[in-house]
């Protein structure tokens, strides 16, 4: 019921792209809903009307899991990629990416040996209201690789007439 934008089409939109965690506060209180948010990335709800002082406790409490949590990073080669800080480091030297290419490796490498479509990685790694042509994401993956360096970068494969595959072993 937001003004431009359902809030179920927002948790699509941040799901797998940030670590912050996310609580909904709604007039929606039906059963399909709550579960409809939980499934798009939610992790807390609470309906309208609420109690102010239970929904700050509810905010400390997530806050204080992600504090303690260990960071999440992804490896391959001699990549190191934080998934919260959104780092890269190669060997011991940072690499520069996008917002962009940093989504699109991320997709790649958490879908290990499956080949991915132009268009899958478009729709799930791209923003809704950017460019998501197939040759947006010929740049995108030219572009990690070349940063990436000869040796990393060759564990992101071309597939022919169908997209690209992130391969562990070379």
């Amino acid at each position: 019921m937001l003004p431009k934008r359902s809030g179920f089409e927002v948790l699509e939109a941040l799901q797998g792209r940030i670590s912050t965690p996310v609580i909904v506060l709604s007039a929606r209180t039906e059963l399909p809903a709550r579960l409809r948010s939980f499934q798009d990335g939610a992790v807390d709800f609470v309906p309208k009307p609420f109690f102010m002082e239970e929904l700050v406790a509810r905010i400390r409490s997530r806050l204080a899991i992600v504090e303690t949590a260990p960071h999440r990073k992804l490896t391959f080669a001699d990549v190191v990629m934080d998934l919260d800080s959104r780092e890269v480091l190669c060997g011991d030297v940072p690499v520069d990416l996008t917002a962009h290419e940093f989504n699109v490796l991320v997709f790649l490498l958490q879908r290990e040996g499956r080949a991915m479509s132009r268009e899958q990685i478009a729709e799930h790694a791209l923003p809704e209201a950017g460019e998501r042509s197939e040759r947006t994401v010929d740049s995108h993956l030219s572009r990690i690789r070349k940063k990436l360096g000869p040796k990393a970068g060759l564990h992101i494969k071309t597939v022919w007439g169908i997209g690209y595959r992130y391969s562990a072993s070379l």
